[in-house]
């Protein structure tokens, strides 16, 4: 193997955990156990060994259980998930080098890319010398100071992004997490979200991310769920680091770069990877622990978000929850695959009707939808493909009609690269 290629697939590894947006899980110490010691210190979420929720087959009898008994049994396997406690003590000492990139999860309006709330917030120290890597998860609505009267109550990090912009959401999401500073940023919104998602594997990307946003329905509110996501985050880091072999690193960093908005070049990537493998990583689970700032609860479960009846069966919890309290849970969506096609279809359709005479408004209709990705929130593979070369022929064709040939190639290359990256055999 040449010296380029395992350079890209080193590359490989960091992209895939940036691009867990948003977004977003698997050892932890019962209740009873004793916090680990990391380097002397203790952990700021000690973990124990690995241990997956229980099987619903191997909790419910054959026999004639009633549809209560079962649930109460699914909720018994949920509630045998452990428990990570989250301490003062930072897991590594603070004069370490770190290089800290925020992850940025964008909640806004399909079609609509003006207001961005950040409703997903973490960041990862690597901590590059000690081979360890740090994820500070911040609920979103932190106090922050977002530009308003304090008596209006919106003082919250996630309209920080939304009124006053990147630079003074990096300088809050900086003093809440404790840290000096943060060097690099990568935002996705909930369409590049799914499609992440999908590329590790999760058949129902809609339905992890909905488990991922839920916020009430399993205990803890804001807390538990930007656990739940820096848990997410973590687990596919330890997942996946060692399994890109034969895969090509630079169309999937390249692709996958070009798949989010992000500060961070390739050369960049390449040299923060290449610095923390060098240093051993991951040497074990303890290589990367999670804390939610500010600190609020003791402990947290840790559910394994590895297996796909985790998903399942939280989806069922949070339902059933949501059917007793009469609420609404806004993160499970009623709208289907379909309908985003039909109406995607019918967009498509108006901008080709300018696309000749009048390509500025073409390129003003898709742009939001394709800077979004919204055709990864389709699941059939052959309906995604023909919006996403629609799009990419009629957006691509306006900018050359305007003369503005370097959008117009920035447009093939990305969705270029990104049909490959989703393609069964990349």
């Amino acid at each position: 193997m040449s010296a380029s290629s395992q350079r890209n697939q080193k590359v490989l590894f960091l992209f895939f955990f940036l691009l867990n947006i948003g977004l977003v899980f698997i050892e932890g110490c019962t209740p009873e156990s004793e916090p680990k010691k990391i380097d002397g210190k203790y952990s700021a979420v000690p973990l124990a060994s690995e241990k997956t929720v229980a099987p619903i087959s191997s909790l419910i009898e054959k026999s004639h259980d009633t549809a209560a008994h079962i649930n109460a049994k699914r909720d018994t396997a949920l509630a045998e998930a452990k428990y990570a406690l989250d301490l003062e003590q930072p897991t590594i000492k603070s004069n370490a080098r770190r290089i800290n990139i925020a992850i940025i999860g964008i909640d806004s309006r399909l079609g609509d890319n003006h207001v961005k709330h950040a409703d997903a917030n973490h960041i990862l120290s690597i901590i590059p010398d000690s081979g360890k890597i740090e994820i500070t998860s911040i609920p979103r609505d932190t106090y922050a100071d977002a530009g308003y009267d304090d008596t209006t109550g919106l003082n919250k990090l996630t309209l920080v992004y939304a009124n006053r912009g990147l630079k003074s959401y990096v300088k809050e999401a900086t003093r809440i997490a404790g840290l000096d500073k943060i060097d690099y940023w990568v935002e996705a919104g909930f369409s590049q979200a799914m499609g992440v998602i999908e590329l590790f594997g999760h058949k129902d990307s809609k339905s992890a991310l909905q488990v991922l946003r839920s916020r009430q329905g399993l205990g803890g509110d804001d807390f538990q769920r930007c656990y739940n996501q820096g848990q997410f985050i973590r687990q596919n880091i330890l997942k996946h680091f060692n399994k890109f072999d034969g895969i090509s690193g630079d169309l999937m960093l390249r692709g996958g770069l070009l798949l989010v908005n992000t500060n961070l070049s390739k050369e960049k990537a390449d040299e923060i990877f290449s610095d923390l493998k060098s240093h051993g990583f991951p040497k074990d689970t303890n290589a990367i622990t999670v804390r939610v700032r500010p600190r609020a609860l003791p402990k947290y479960k840790v559910y394994d978000f590895s297996k796909e009846d985790t998903y399942q069966q939280l989806k069922n919890k949070i339902e059933r929850y949501n059917d007793y309290r009469s609420k609404h849970d806004t993160s499970f969506s009623k709208s289907k695959s379909s309908d985003l096609y039909n109406r995607l279809s019918s967009i498509i359709k108006q901008a080709q009707t300018d696309s000749i005479k009048r390509p500025q408004l073409t390129i003003n209709k898709l742009r939001p939808y394709y800077e979004q990705r919204a055709w990864l929130q389709i699941q059939e593979a052959s309906k995604r493909d023909e919006i996403r070369n629609s799009v990419q022929s009629l957006l691509g064709n306006a900018y050359e009609r305007l003369k503005k040939h370097d959008e117009s190639e920035k447009v093939r290359t990305t969705l270029e690269y990104e049909r490959k990256l989703f393609s069964p055999e990349k």
